[in-house]
């Protein structure tokens, strides 16, 4: 997702969240997953779809 900015200090504050992973030990577990991931590029479907929506010209 491009821009996002993950803050769970809006959960901390309403629900208490508290996470219970730590993203520094997460990393690398992160990393072999998209290392192992099959990438399908449907970009052309995607904008197709947009353009019978009338989404985009």
């Amino acid at each position: 997702i491009r821009n996002c900015f993950a803050d769970i200090a809006k959960a901390r504050e309403l629900l208490g969240y508290e996470p219970k992973h730590r993203l520094e030990n997460s990393l690398g577990e992160f990393a072999a997953w998209v290392r192992n991931s099959v990438v399908i590029d449907r970009g052309a479907d995607m904008r197709r779809e947009l353009e019978e929506r009338g989404l985009v010209s």
